[in-house]
């Protein structure tokens, strides 16, 4: 059973394509790519990730997800490397304490959190549905 990347019922005012496009997006995909698997428009996606609140929204909230896991599975093999280097902090050789320090500074400055603010709404005038 595959585990869903980011929860969908978020974005139930998008369409399928739509939502499949948010799964490409966060696999990776170049919009080019995603709009060609899709068989729409280059031009469709672009207006959905600068025009449509529901699809920019939905695509916020997906990264922030998607970004919450894995910095959760990163936590915890953290957890486990930093015990492995704690034996090279409390050895005995210089060198190795030394590079242990550092590979332990430089990992903690890259824990950084994501943005909190989901993407403004447009004036009501300015919101196309799809």
């Amino acid at each position: 059973m595959a585990v869903a990347k980011w929860d969908i019922a978020q974005a139930r005012y998008l369409s399928d394509t739509q939502l499949s496009a948010i799964d490409m997006t966060l696999d990776g995909f170049s919009d080019v790519y995603i709009a060609h698997a899709l068989s729409i428009d280059r031009k469709t996606l672009w207006r959905w990730k600068t025009h449509n609140h529901n699809y920019r929204l939905a695509l916020h909230n997906a990264r922030v997800q998607v970004h919450a896991n894995a910095a959760d599975r990163c936590q915890n093999l953290f957890l486990r490397a930093t015990s492995v280097l704690a034996k090279f902090l409390d050895g005995s050789s210089d060198k190795d304490r030394l590079r242990a320090a550092q590979i332990l500074l430089q990992t903690a400055a890259r824990f950084l959190p994501p943005p909190e603010k989901p993407p403004a709404a447009p004036p009501a005038d300015d919101c196309p549905a799809a």
